[in-house]
């Protein structure tokens, strides 16, 4: 089986890291896998390299390309190199959902990575979807039982396929030293909080820096550490403004981060303070690295946590500011064991790729 797995751009994001590993896993197993962006906007490739044993593929390595363009080039790529199963992430579907019409041969995925309402965008992109899901012959997969629920009533139908996220085992970078030195300048016996993420609504990074603000003052040895990038909403430049702003305070500007495995192993603490979420790439790693989650009970977060971890309100403040208080005091070697085995039970990059290829495997009507 030939697949080939589509994202926007080639950049730093939990999507693109699922992509990076289920490709990776599956060249390792002998698949004929391929990658294909549309642009490079960042001028900087954190995931695909054509060096990689998986085919990497950019339709435009500078500027960007009409939508005509982006189907014409994707479509001749199917054709020469035989794709019989095409994997869409985040807005790649809004771009090729036209193809599925023109190939009736090769089946379509797409991996919805939030709460549906949230992951179409907008009309558009609703429109889009709900007609690619009914009769365009796509199948939408969700990653947690929520994210599925949202699924089923954003769309009227309850024919997608429940994969939750997986991940390959993280392992120190080349890197891993010289941040190692950095933080120890920072702090050598402080407690480390470590947030990734991107600067948005979505994240809520205000809730998390008043937070910690609060925890500072009675634990000025402590740091917070942030790291992802910007965004074009407007809060992007507010919370980074304000982040910047707050050094003297223990607060540290990261941006956006390669191997940020590396921070998750020299942190005591992973915080997402988000409003919702779907089943984030990035606190599976925090459990990969038995680094402690202060998180807000949304989305897919209760399905890998509620069992292990106790989590905050998203909508109370004081409850965040508690939580991290709370963890902060106990002796967690205990908790940090049990996430990590549930990590390697239930959400191995081998699991999650097992699952898609028996979905891509399993006929559809």
């Amino acid at each position: 089986m030939r697949i080939l797995i589509v994202v926007p751009e080639n950049k730093l994001g939990g999507a693109e890291k699922l992509v990076y590993d289920l490709a990776t896993e599956w060249h390792s197993q002998g698949v004929d896998v391929h990658v294909l962006a549309f642009e490079n906007r960042i001028n900087k490739p954190y995931f695909f390299l054509p060096e990689q044993g998986f085919k990497y593929t950019m339709l435009q390595e500078q500027g960007k390309l009409s939508k005509s363009s982006i189907i014409k080039k994707t479509l001749a790529y199917i054709d020469q190199e035989k794709i019989e199963v095409v994997h869409t992430h985040l807005s790649a579907i809004n771009y090729l959902f036209p193809i599925s019409l023109l190939r009736k041969k090769v089946s379509f995925f797409h991996t919805i990575h939030n709460l549906a309402e949230k992951e179409a965008g907008n009309k558009v992109g609703s429109i889009i979807r709900k007609w690619a899901f009914g009769v365009g012959r796509w199948k939408a997969v969700t990653i947690s039982t929520e994210c599925s629920l949202s699924y089923k009533k954003f769309y009227s139908k309850s024919n997608d396929v429940l994969i939750v996220n997986g991940l390959k085992d993280p392992i120190p970078s080349p890197l891993f030293e010289q941040r190692k030195a950095e933080l120890d300048q920072w702090t050598p016996n402080g407690l480390r909080f470590l947030h990734l993420g991107r600067l948005s609504h979505q994240k809520n990074q205000a809730l998390l820096i008043k937070a910690f603000l609060a925890f500072h003052a009675q634990n000025p040895s402590a740091i917070l550490l942030l790291g992802g990038p910007e965004t074009r909403e407007p809060v992007s430049n507010e919370i980074l403004g304000e982040i910047k702003s707050l050094a003297n305070k223990g607060v540290h500007w990261l941006g956006p981060i390669e191997f940020a495995s590396d921070y998750l192993f020299l942190s005591h603490f992973f915080c997402l303070s988000s409003r919702f979420e779907g089943l984030p790439i990035s606190l599976l790693e925090a459990m990969a690295c038995s680094c402690l989650p202060v998180c807000t009970s949304v989305g897919g977060i209760p399905e890998l946590l509620a069992d292990v971890v106790p989590l905050a309100d998203p909508k109370n403040e004081q409850s965040y500011i508690d939580l991290m208080r709370n963890l902060a005091q106990e002796e967690n070697t205990e908790i940090k064991k049990k996430l990590r085995e549930k990590y390697l039970k239930e959400y191995s990059i081998t699991q999650c790729a097992h699952a898609y290829w028996k979905a891509f495997n399993t006929p559809t009507n």
